[in-house]
Order: structure tokens, then C-alpha cells, then sequence
């Protein structure tokens, strides 16, 4: 284990930096099996197949929340080394499964796994870094999470081809990350504030606002991929193929935000996130009144964007909000926020539209 390894080294920043990889994809993966899944099991109703899409999510705000207490009782490294060998149980398990029941037991496990790794993802570069490196590093974080689902479903669908249970194996991705981080992974310094509880970080205003933010922004975001594929066949603008290229356009985009976070964070200060709120509102008003599928994947590319960049603005704002050493403390409170919006946004919009009187989708 080389724990002398300076946190300032490339392997080291790449090492924290591959547990991102492992987030989006952890959903990702199943999406374009989700249909071989329902055909494998045609005798279980489909809310039940569908369970295993959702299974995780719940795992994941449970764990998210309990990881900021189990981060500090336990060593970082440790912590994520469980969590890393739970994913590529849970992961590569569910390939194994006979039956829809020990699929979705494989699936919780799955969402355990990522309900501690997430936060530990961008903790660890709360904890160990800070300024304008902890800024770059957290939009680098959020380009390698949607380069992760990129990876994952290309794969998967990809491996569905030979069969549903092929694609589980995706997950074995997690085993070098695992590598790298038994060797390379160091735990960050003992917080100075040790009469501080994780609880306590809930009476701070300013990371309950970031907590409301990144909930809002679930909220509002995922109308576009749960409603695109009916507003597409509802508009004209072509086959049900193309919801893929549109979802493949937000994650991209979001990518692409990623890498340049810290750079449009210095060039726009203070208006930043208000910019950024400002392309997803416009995004939004360009994909209503689209005329056509160009300029509707053009704004599909401006929405992802527009998240991609807000995303690692709420979540370096959410760990300034604390003291040092418990910024995967306050990403476990970031990360049921965002699963929360998450899961709430189809119910949100679907009460927003019947309070207007509108049907139409988006």
C-alpha cells in the first residue's frame, strides 16, 4: 500500500477520481436490458421488473445518509475498499440470479455499495483538496461519472446482444478501480471539529439551501428523460431510437461541463450558477417550441450543459458550507437530495401540469 503517495500526483488524483466512474453507471447499466429482464421473467408483473431499475435508489438515500456517521467512525479508505467489493457483488452478481427475487437482493446490495461510494467520491476531494484544484477536480468528478454511464451503456447494450445476464458483467469494472484504490488510496487527516456531528451540519443554513438546490434541480432536470420519448413520438421529430441519441446528448454534454467546470466557474465568479440555471430555463423554452430535430437535440445539448455545470457548482458550494474534513459528511446529505429530486420529479410535474390544466408532456 503506498501511502506515502503524494496527493498532488496524478495517480492519486486519478484514484479518487475512478470511484466517480462507478456512480451513473451503476443505473445506467440495466437500462437497455431492462426489456430482455421482462421477457426473462414474463411470468412477473412489470412493477416488479421495475423494481430493478428502482431498487438501488432507496438503498442508496439510506446509506448516503448513514455514511457521513460511518466516515467518521471508520478510515475513509476502509469504508470505500467495502464498498467497492459490495458493488462488484451487487454488480456482477445480479448476472447470477435464477429468479427476480435474488436479482433484486443482488440490486439493494448494489444500491448499499454506491449509497456509501457516492459520497465518498467527492468527499475525498473535499477532504484532501481545497480552492481552485478542489473546484477543477469536482467538475472532473462529475465528467467522469457521465463518462461512466456513457461506458456502461454502450457496454451493456452491447452484451445484451449475447444475453441480459452478460450485461451484469459491466460491473467488473469496479475490480481495477478496487486495485487502485487498495494501493494508491490514502485516508484524508482526523477533522480538527470533533465535537461536530453530521447531524449537527443540518443547522447550517447554507448547506440546507445546497441540499433544497440540488433537489430542485433533480426535479426540474429529469423531466427531460423520464417525458422525451413520448414529447419525440408526440412531436414527429422521429422513431423511438432517437430518445437514445437525446439521452446520450445530456450525459455528453454533461461530460463536456465537467471538464471545463473550472474554468467557466472563473471566467463568469459570482453570476456562475445563475448562468447556469439560466441555459437549462433556455434549454427548456428551445426544446417546447423545437421546430424541428435539430435544433431539439441542440437544446437537449444546452439543458446537459447547463446541468453539467451546476452539478459540481452545488456540490463545491455544499462542502465549503462545512468545516474541513466532513465533506463526505455533507455529500451525504447531497446525495439523498439528489435521488430524492430524483423520484419526485415525475410526481412534481405531473401535479404542476394538471394545477395549470396543461396535458402535454414537457
Amino acid at each position: 500500500m503506498l501511502t506515502d503517495i503524494s496527493i498532488n500526483s496524478r495517480l492519486f488524483k486519478a484514484t479518487i477520481l475512478s470511484l466517480s466512474l462507478l456512480t451513473i453507471m451503476a443505473g445506467a447499466v440495466v437500462s437497455p436490458v431492462l426489456a430482455n429482464i421482462a421477457h426473462a421473467f414474463s411470468e412477473e408483473p412489470y412493477w416488479k421488473i421495475k423494481l430493478v431499475l428502482t431498487m438501488p435508489a432507496l438503498f442508496i438515500i439510506v446509506f448516503a445518509l448513514l455514511n457521513g456517521k460511518i466516515a467518521l467512525l471508520f478510515s475513509k479508505k476502509k469504508v470505500t475498499l467495502v464498498a467497492l467489493i459490495l458493488y462488484i457483488l451487487g454488480g456482477a452478481g445480479g448476472g447470477l440470479s435464477t429468479n427476480l427475487e435474488m436479482l433484486l437482493v443482488f440490486r439493494a446490495l448494489l444500491g448499499i455499495s454506491v449509497g456509501l461510494l457516492m459520497p465518498l467520491a467527492t468527499g475525498l476531494i473535499a477532504d484532501f483538496y481545497s480552492g481552485e484544484t478542489r473546484a477543477n477536480l469536482m467538475g472532473k468528478s462529475t465528467a467522469t461519472s457521465n463518462l461512466g454511464g456513457i461506458i456502461g451503456t454502450l457496454i451493456s447494450g452491447f452484451l445484451a446482444e449475447i444475453t441480459w445476464q452478460a450485461s451484469f458483467t459491466v460491473y467488473l469494472l469496479a475490480v481495477p478501480v478496487f486495485i487502485m484504490a487498495l494501493f494508491f488510496l490514502k485516508d484524508p487527516e482526523v477533522p480538527k471539529s470533533v465535537n461536530t456531528t453530521p447531524l449537527s451540519l443540518l443547522k447550517r443554513p447554507l448547506l440546507v439551501s445546497w441540499m433544497f438546490m440540488a433537489f430542485l434541480t433533480m426535479i426540474i432536470f429529469y423531466t427531460v428523460p423520464v417525458n422525451i420519448a413520448i414529447y419525440i413520438e408526440q412531436m414527429n421529430f422521429g422513431e423511438s431510437s432517437l430518445s437514445g441519441v437525446a439521452v446520450s446528448l445530456l450525459t455528453g454534454a454533461g461530460f463536456v461541463a465537467g471538464l471545463s467546470f473550472s474554468k467557466a466557474a472563473k471566467f463568469f465568479s459570482r453570476f456562475f450558477l445563475s448562468f447556469c440555471y439560466f441555459m437549462i430555463s433556455a434549454g427548456f423554452l428551445l426544446i417546447i417550441y423545437s421546430p424541428n430535430t435539430f435544433v431539439l437535440l441542440t437544446s437537449l445539448f444546452v439543458v446537459g450543459l447547463g446541468l453539467g455545470w451546476t452539478v459540481p457548482n452545488i456540490f463545491t458550494e455544499a462542502v465549503n458550507s462545512v468545516p474541513d474534513g466532513y465533506g463526505v459528511a455533507a455529500m451525504g446529505f447531497i446525495t439523498p437530495s439528489i435521488f430524492l429530486g430524483q423520484f419526485f420529479s415525475p410526481i412534481a410535474v405531473d401535479f404542476a401540469y394538471k394545477l395549470a390544466g396543461l396535458s402535454n408532456i414537457l
